[in-house]
């Protein structure tokens, strides 16, 4: 027998907050919210891993077009870190590699962590897990480890923009992180165990916004899949799924030139990557303004229906 098509659903548009649960794939999750909407083509915004909660963006339809501007945003998480011991996935779900004394682990407060935060706020280095999605050599470094290879991620700068102690409860910390793309948290959270002079892994993840989006206007699976409707009245339009990137409104017959593809001068508005909007709110295009002549046209989206549907092509 051939390969069994999947059915057609719904061409709907914009964008899904998901509150993510624990022990699901980023891939998973879509495909569920995607079945429950009875959506044509759904896709996420940057994956969690399985054990990590938190927001994840779902977009629908050429909304998808926008997933890596709102991937390439940055980001916000709650992460607990356990110290005493390392992994080799640096989280919970791995296996224990070393161990440390318990009179060493029992040594720090929450006022000698909180003072080992201050070296990894701002732009640092940052090496990601072996256990990661990342290629290297055209492979993902998982696949790799998976197999027994010993592979190491190339070093990478990225940038913290707040990073806080939430919780003391020793041996584990809470705290808060808003960082650039890229940002490994586990990493992170080995690393600053490393200036304690310890081992730690990762124990807890959530991630609690994206740029603007934010986890508490997120619905559950649960939620989506017991009231799909109710999920898609509560959907962005495009123009907000890339709510972080400032806004330019140029004359309708600019529009009608990015519409087609042509490149020109928007007057007044700001240098580097903008959202072009119509008359009415509509997302036309993401481009890029240089300091003179015409913008980039970096993403391009199509004319929406004469009449379309709240919360669809908006």
């Amino acid at each position: 027998m051939g390969r069994r098509r999947r059915r057609r659903g719904r061409p709907l548009t914009g964008l899904i907050l998901l509150d993510k649960p624990a022990g699901l794939t980023s891939f998973k999750a879509v495909e569920r919210v995607r079945r429950a909407l009875n959506a044509d083509k759904a896709g996420h915004t940057g994956t969690l891993d399985p054990m990590a909660t938190g927001l994840l963006p779902i977009c629908l339809g050429h909304t998808t077009r926008l997933a890596r501007f709102v991937s390439d945003a940055d980001k916000a998480y709650r992460a607990t870190v356990a110290l005493g011991q390392a992994t080799d996935t640096l989280d919970a779900e791995g296996e224990v590699v070393a161990t440390d004394p318990a009179e060493a682990v029992a040594a720090v407060d929450g006022a000698a962590f909180e003072g080992a935060l201050a070296g990894f706020r701002g732009e640092i280095e940052q090496r990601p897990p072996a256990y990661s999605a990342i290629k290297v050599d055209g492979e993902r470094l998982y696949a790799r480890a998976r197999r027994g290879e010993a592979v190491e991620a190339p070093i990478r700068r990225v940038h913290v923009h707040r990073l806080a102690l939430l919780e003391a409860a020793p041996p584990r910390f809470e705290f808060a992180v808003t960082c650039s793309k890229g940002t490994y948290v586990r990493s992170l959270a080995a690393d600053i165990a490393e200036v304690l002079g310890l081992h730690g892994h990762l124990v807890a993840l959530r991630r609690t916004a994206v740029a603007a989006l934010d986890v508490a206007d997120g619905w559950t699976l649960e939620r989506i899949e017991a009231d799909p409707e109710g999920a898609l009245a509560r959907r962005l339009a495009p123009a907000d799924a890339v709510g972080h990137l400032p806004a330019v409104r140029p004359a309708p017959d600019l529009v009608e030139h990015l519409y087609h593809g042509r490149r020109r001068p928007l007057p007044g508005a700001p240098i580097g990557r903008c959202r072009v909007l119509d008359p009415d709110g509509r997302l036309v295009a993401i481009v890029d303004v240089p300091p003179e002549g015409p913008v980039d046209i970096v993403r391009g989206l199509p004319r929406p229906a004469a009449s379309p549907q709240a919360g669809d092509d908006a």
